[in-house]
């Protein structure tokens, strides 16, 4: 009985059926299967690849245009800033300093405003007197806003 198993055993063997056969054809599906799924990783790897770089440029463009926004804003402000310095510039001529400060004094006693007027519905000023320069005669009492009609 030993020898017809071995016998059958050979003969399997001969034919590509026995353990050996079996384990080659099971290793040879296993290293394709490896092969299979290292060759769908490295396409995946290189999907994922691509997907990541062109999300990276998105992000590096709208990183880029949110810079270019923001220092065009500053580009703006910087001038708007500079024609505010230079109508400052050009104002300050008009500033009183220690060296023109009797000048302005004797400017403001040659030519008084008064501060003290109404205003209409419209907005108009309304002085009852002209600014005089000068107080001619007895100062009259004052009883409340000077020269104000709305008063009487």
């Amino acid at each position: 009985m030993y020898d017809a198993f071995r016998q059958e055993l050979k003969l399997k063997d001969e034919a590509g059926l026995g353990l050996a056969a079996m384990k080659k054809l099971e290793e040879e599906e296993l290293n394709n299967l490896v092969a299979q799924n290292e060759l769908r990783n490295q396409l995946n790897s290189e999907a994922r690849a691509n997907r990541e770089k062109s999300e990276w440029d998105d992000a590096k463009r709208v990183i880029l245009q949110e810079i270019e926004k923001s220092l065009e804003s500053e580009r703006e402000n910087v001038m708007k800033r500079k024609e505010e310095v230079l109508e400052m510039i050009r104002k300050s001529e008009n500033f009183v300093t220690a060296a023109n400060l009797s000048d302005k004094i004797n400017e403001a006693l040659d030519n008084p405003e008064v501060m003290d007027f109404a205003i209409d519905l419209q907005g108009k000023q309304m002085f009852n007197p002209l600014p005089v320069k000068y107080l001619e005669g007895t100062p009259t009492r004052q009883r409340g806003r000077l020269y104000d009609k709305t008063l009487a």
